[in-house]
């Protein structure tokens, strides 16, 4: 019978720490679908855009840096664009940005996987905004 106690609070203690685990998968399995959600949000936005960047050439971009006042979208994009770069968020450094010959290479080989979280912060704005779609910008 003594063994029977001994089995019987090692079999408490493995219960107990069954639950914890369980607990913590779930909790885990949470995080993970959530952040599966986003990505199957944020995934067809992106190559939306790479599609879109593959279509822009120097006269689009000397189109752009030609507005003295940008239409709100195009702001928009820049800005966004700017905050991944990491420059100010104003026509000027944009423009700036704009005038860089390496502008659309870096766009394309922008290590988008790598993109520091204060910047997927600032970038939240623009995505969420629903007049925010690449096609019509």
């Amino acid at each position: 019978t003594e063994e029977k106690g001994k089995a019987s609070k090692e079999q408490e203690i493995v219960a107990k720490e069954e639950a914890v685990v369980k607990a913590q998968a779930a909790a885990v399995k949470e995080v993970k679908d959530d952040a599966q959600a986003d990505l199957d949000v944020a995934m067809p936005a992106l190559e939306k855009s790479l599609k879109a960047l593959d279509q822009l050439d120097k006269k689009d971009i000397t189109e752009i840096k030609a507005f003295v006042k940008p239409p709100p979208l195009v702001m928009m994009t820049m800005e966004a664009v700017c905050v991944l770069l990491g420059e100010k968020t104003d026509w000027d450094a944009a423009k700036k940005v704009l005038t860089d010959t390496q502008f659309l290479d870096k766009l394309k080989k922008f290590d988008k996987d790598n993109i520091p979280a204060p910047a997927l912060k600032k970038l939240e704005r623009y995505v969420a905004k629903d007049e925010y779609q690449p096609d019509v910008v």
